[in-house]
């Protein structure tokens, strides 16, 4: 049974990593071509659309995640008479759910145009490109997607991450190529449902054969309805948090600033996600390590852990944007033009950005492994409403850094102080949060300065070459860069830690695996 886990686990974490890199270049190749073809305002359209679906699929509320748990020990002990009436209920819920966002989805028709500040194309025709893109949010609902549970409980994860990567990969090359012969945003947007309509067919085939056992029937007790409730209380407290946040920047900047300002905006958050998602793999794949660790060991040498993983965790996070500071503009000049640039201001806040979502993640990760969820309940809740509230303030008098610093606020306040306050209080009692707070200080600090100086060099080199080969080459030399003279500036500050030991036997013993 454990060689099964450990053979189930490598080939999720390989489909994992493969769907962690093909997103975001799928995304990279589809901007591009719409960009190229149809212009920015197309692009703008199409992420205010996305953003949209994405509040609305909020109707979900975690319920996927709950099912998900509810059938790891009935599948586990070969239970069929539950794990059928958790599937029964799970597709009811997710046919309601469909209906739900449908609904809601064509209330919300009317208010299209005040979403958008300025003019749309001439000839485009919003109600039918939304109501194209709504069928694609729903459809899923009404078809097979609810099957996709069995294949997560049952560790085979990376069946549903394949079948991800392949439909990505299906939507990027059939809409670059309908763009490129049609130039045609109806037809770009068409293909969509057509997409996840094969993809939820594929998770039913591969799902009925590999368990034909399964089908919708029965029912469950009331209590295993009730603890099912309780959990998706939790798990839609998240969701909200994460939804308030990053979709509602870009139903807020379409709104005030117009979706040009938008395409612009989320070419530069496209590059944040992106690097947030790589450097998760990392994090994420050490969450059963660290659950394995709390379980067994001492609370001291969890902590002694904790700070070890988030030195490193930082070190490698205080590089990155060094880089980021010194290659986002080049980048984007070279991906999608000088005209697409934001000033170097905005640029820092990304950096900024992406700097502050990722220093609460090691904290984060012993949360979870902690079991902390319903101790965490309210947190999100306040940060995703306080976000929203700001980003509506500040976006009206000083636009995207208005959202931008919303955001960094809200990360840094909440996220970091509130949440590590939890972990500190629930389950490293024995250590001081001061402390804790005091070294993201200093991390800060030191790549800040790091940062600076790297920017300081990077002047002397230019950020385009005189084609496309030599500005690739001027980005790999200021790359380089980066990586020496930020390593030349943390070395000797964090080795001056007490837990540096820690954290350079932890590398050794990485190393050596």
């Amino acid at each position: 049974m454990a060689e099964s886990r450990m053979v189930h686990a490598r080939r999720n974490i390989k489909s994992g990593v493969i769907l962690k890199v093909i997103t975001p270049l799928t995304s990279f190749v589809t901007r591009t071509a719409l960009i190229y073809s149809l212009g920015n305002v197309y692009l703008g359209l199409n992420g205010l659309f996305t953003s949209m679906l994405q509040v609305l699929s909020l109707a979900e509320l975690g319920f996927g995640s709950a099912m998900v748990f509810s059938m790891y020990k009935p599948i586990a002990q070969g239970d069929e008479t539950t794990v059928n009436a958790l599937l029964g209920l799970y597709r009811r819920i997710y046919r309601i759910v469909g209906a739900v966002i449908l609904g809601v989805g064509v209330l919300l028709i009317p208010f299209l145009p005040r979403l958008i500040h300025g003019d749309v194309p001439a000839g485009l025709n919003l109600t039918v490109l939304y109501l194209i893109r709504l069928a694609d949010t729903s459809v899923s609902y009404f078809l097979f997607s609810y099957r996709n549970c069995l294949l997560d409980a049952s560790q085979r994860r990376s069946v549903v991450q394949t079948i991800q990567s392949l439909s990505k990969v299906a939507l990027c090359v059939v809409q670059v190529t309908l763009l490129l012969l049609f130039r045609n945003y109806y037809v770009f947007c068409v293909v969509i449902p057509c997409i996840q309509v094969c993809q939820n067919i594929a998770y039913w085939v591969v799902s009925r054969k590999l368990f034909p056992q399964y089908r919708c029937d029965g029912k469950l007790p009331p209590e295993a309805i009730r603890d099912i409730t309780k959990r998706v209380t939790g798990l839609f407290m998240f969701r909200l948090s994460h939804v308030l946040r990053n979709s509602f920047d870009s139903i807020i900047l379409s709104a005030f600033l117009g979706l040009d300002i938008l395409a612009k905006y989320q070419n530069y958050f496209l590059i944040v996600t992106t690097v947030v998602g790589i450097s998760s793999i990392v994090t994420d794949s050490t969450l059963s390590s660290i659950g394995n660790s709390v379980a067994m060991e001492t609370k001291e040498k969890n902590f002694k852990d904790f700070r070890a993983f988030q030195l490193l965790f930082m070190w490698v996070v205080g590089v990155i944007c060094t880089g980021m500071a010194c290659l986002y503009q080049p980048f984007i000049r070279f991906w999608v033009r000088p005209e697409n640039l934001l000033s170097d201001g905005l640029m820092v806040l990304f950096v900024v950005y992406f700097f502050t979502e990722r220093m609460g993640n090691i904290c984060f990760q012993y949360r979870q492994a902690s079991g902390l969820w319903w101790e965490d309940r309210a947190r999100p809740i306040v940060d995703g409403i306080t976000n929203l509230t700001l980003n509506f303030i500040l976006v009206q008098y000083i636009g995207i850094a208005g959202v931008m610093l919303s955001t960094i606020l809200c990360q840094v306040c909440i996220d970091s102080f509130w949440g590590s306050g939890i972990l500190f209080k629930h389950y490293f009692t024995q250590a001081r949060q001061r402390t804790y707070l005091l070294r993201l200080l200093l991390y800060a600090v030191t790549t800040a300065a790091a940062c600076a100086a790297c920017m300081f060099l990077c002047r002397f080199i230019p950020q385009a070459g005189a084609n496309a080969f030599m500005s690739l080459v001027w980005m790999g030399v200021r790359g380089v860069v980066c990586v020496i003279v930020g390593n030349v500036v943390f070395f000797p500050v964090y080795r001056l830690l007490p837990e540096f030991a820690d954290a350079r036997r932890t590398v050794g013993k990485l190393l050596k695996r």
